[in-house]
């Protein structure tokens, strides 16, 4: 990753931006098993210089939830981003940049722009969402992490 920012957002609905390399990322998605799953947030649409946003969770984090938590919030950020339905997330979710060169997609840090984004659906998530059906001890009230 270039500028080695991602984002995070655990299964509480806090949202963080960490610094790290592509594996520090992965670690963080799925601390219990260390593997993880990607998926398209935002195409880049696989032509050169573009970036898009993956998001990864815990590979068998659907398969195990009492290790890893349903995630309203950033199944509510996945959806705002991708203005699609997100599938239910369990466990953390952790966002970078995606850039495709000569074909082959490289994850990279998120943009300034990439993390306005992110921020903004976060808000929207935490507005939208019912703390109590989510599990949730804080409530929309929070402010995101910056």
């Amino acid at each position: 990753m270039d500028t080695n920012v991602y984002a995070l957002i655990d299964p509480e609905g806090e949202l963080y931006f960490r610094t790290g390399v592509p594996y520090a990322m992965w670690r963080d998605t799925d601390p219990h098993n260390g593997s993880h799953c990607g998926f398209t947030v935002i195409d880049a649409q696989h032509q050169t210089r573009t970036r898009g946003v993956r998001g990864y969770v815990g590979d068998v984090s659907a398969l195990f939830p009492e290790m890893y938590l349903p995630n309203p919030i950033a199944q509510r950020v996945a959806s705002e981003l991708t203005q699609q339905q997100a599938i239910a997330l369990f466990g953390k979710l952790t966002l970078c940049g995606c850039r495709y060169d000569d074909g082959e997609a490289e994850d990279v840090g998120l943009t300034e722009q990439q993390q306005e984004a992110i921020r903004a659906a976060h808000r929207v998530a935490l507005a939208d969402t019912d703390p109590a059906e989510a599990g949730l001890v804080g409530g929309p009230s929070r402010s995101p992490s910056v």
